[in-house]
């Protein structure tokens, strides 16, 4: 319990650590990035702002001296003239109102909006606000006439067009803040299945490195064991071989000694396997590995099997022959067993690596495809669980790769990569 304990603790802090980094990795740079985009945003929006409103005003006091100038002429007489102009200035142009102001008192104005003149004498102009009707630019022009009177001319002009400039530029950084903001969330999405993959990936190398630690463990286990026994096992086969000849021909060499050659043989060969884990160092030299499968399957021409093989007469490549025809023997008799009429055998090279498979109908697979190299796991009544895993450190010691894939309704495939090369 305490053990539990201890890794779910271990899980928690590793999880911790991961949301850590991908927050810093991530989340951060994302929220950086955005905070960053809006105040630039910002900022351009104001410069744009005001250099439209600068420029504006520019021209705003040019026409305020043209205004001034003009104005001044024609008050001269009657103001009759003045009026006229503006209204002309009302219909035709772009304005929005007018104001004439004689002597601090409002003589006379008109507007486009009924009842509606926002003119507030005493600012700075030229002058921009907002108004309900939207943003207006506002010039003043004062004058004198010959009798000695002050005019002061108000003249309001639409400036709705800082009003789009403002709704599109506001309107461009939602669409690129969208944007944006669907591109982060595709690379959150991104970055998580790609955490996702490496973590599944570094829990799959920990476990694998478990079991190989595990099965050394317990390969150097058997192997201590099987070599004790090695000696006391040959001793007891060639005992029962010598009270074999005594009884060959009466009903007890069938009844009892033929049997126990039988199961002292089994008992060997188990020895062996268990040996041969413990021993494996492979020997690499130049090989023929059609030849090498062909002598395999050589050793199952009594057995109610048909094997095909479909491989180049000369297929060289760089292993160890001896270790490679364990590897096939175990693979062949393991269909065999599991009641396959037909197997097929095919070799390709592929770049400097060699992909062999071995495709039969046999039964197929009793367990997870992770289970089945498990050394001591097996669902044969007689079986040792050994073979298999046997298989799968010789390929692995060759450098190579072993995978199972199951066949429906039955039937298996076993593909192996091996490197072509020294």
């Amino acid at each position: 319990m305490e053990n539990l304990q201890i890794w779910m603790q271990g899980e928690m802090d590793e999880g911790k650590k991961i949301a850590r980094q991908f927050f810093l990795l991530t989340i951060f740079p994302v929220l950086a990035i955005i905070l960053v985009f809006y105040f630039l945003n910002l900022l351009h929006q104001k410069t744009i702002s005001n250099s439209v409103e600068q420029l504006s005003t520019s021209q705003g006091k040019t026409i305020q001296m043209v205004l001034s100038v003009a104005g001044g002429n024609l008050v001269e007489g009657s103001e009759s003239k003045l009026i006229d102009f503006l209204t002309v200035l009302l219909k035709k142009t772009g304005a929005l109102y007018f104001a004439v102001f004689k002597n601090d008192k409002l003589y006379y104005w008109d507007s486009r909006f009924e009842g509606y003149l926002p003119v507030e004498r005493g600012k700075k102009s030229p002058r921009i606000f907002k108004s309900p009707e939207g943003s207006i630019l506002e010039l003043k022009s004062g004058f004198k006439n010959s009798q000695g009177d002050n005019f002061e001319v108000f003249v309001g002009y639409d400036f709705t067009v800082m009003d789009i400039l403002r709704h599109n530029q506001k309107r461009t950084f939602i669409f690129i803040f969208v944007v944006f903001i669907v591109f982060s969330s595709a690379l959150f999405v991104a970055v998580v299945r790609i955490n996702k993959f490496f973590v599944e990936k570094e829990k799959e190398l920990l476990k694998l490195q478990q079991e190989k630690k595990r099965f050394r463990e317990l390969s150097l286990l058997a192997g201590a064991i099987s070599h004790e026994l090695k000696n006391p096992v040959n001793s007891l086969y060639l005992s029962i071989q010598v009270m074999g000849e005594e009884l060959r021909g009466k009903e007890e060499y069938e009844k009892f000694v033929k049997p126990i050659k039988m199961e002292i043989r089994r008992l060997a060969d188990i020895i062996d396997n268990h040996l041969a884990i413990m021993r494996l160092k492979p020997r690499i030299e130049k090989i023929n590995i059609t030849e090498t499968i062909k002598e395999v399957i050589s050793d199952f021409s009594k057995e109610n099997v048909n094997i095909e093989i479909f491989s180049p007469a000369e297929f060289v490549c760089f292993s160890d022959r001896k270790l490679l025809k364990m590897v096939f023997s175990n693979i062949l008799r393991n269909s065999v067993e599991a009641g396959s009429k037909n197997i097929l055998i095919g070799c390709e090279k592929k770049g400097n690596e060699v992909e062999i498979f071995v495709k039969d109908d046999g039964q197929g697979l009793a367990l997870e495809a992770d289970e089945v190299f498990k050394p001591y796991v097996t669902t044969k009544r007689e079986g040792t669980g050994v073979g298999l895993a046997l298989v799968e450190r010789i390929i692995d010691a060759l450098g190579g790769k072993i995978k199972l894939e199951r066949i429906k309704p039955h039937g298996l495939i076993v593909r192996i990569v091996l490197r072509c090369e020294k």
